[in-house]
């Protein structure tokens, strides 16, 4: 059972960061397309032999797929917070957002009943 489609195949922090790293730095040399995402060729020619040779792993243009859209559903429920960030505030020491209890029962409220 599960064989049959291939080694399921986990991110770790370290390939994200180092994903989202070599994905700015392509962003940065304009190699995205006019429609602001990298096409099938980039990623397979640039972005993921670089994320396998810096990191010693063979990641697949679909695991990138898939990592891509858990980065998008992160940032979207981070807009969606921060929409309704009355009350919150930044510790750059902690590098954490902060808020009052009341405001974190009313976001619990908002999002997770």
């Amino acid at each position: 059972m599960g064989d049959s489609q291939g080694k399921y195949n986990v991110w770790t922090i370290e390939e994200s960061n180092k994903l989202l790293k070599i994905m700015v730095d392509n962003v940065m040399r304009g190699w995205r397309d006019s429609n602001g995402l990298f096409s099938t060729k980039t990623v397979e020619k640039k972005i993921l032999p670089a994320v396998n040779e810096k990191l010693g792993c063979e990641k697949t243009f679909t695991q990138y797929q898939s990592r891509l859209k858990w980065f998008k559903l992160r940032y979207d429920n981070y807009c969606k917070l921060m929409r309704h960030n009355s009350g919150f505030g930044w510790d750059s020491n902690t590098r954490k957002s902060m808020a009052t209890e009341e405001v974190w029962e009313d976001i619990k409220e908002q999002f997770f009943v």
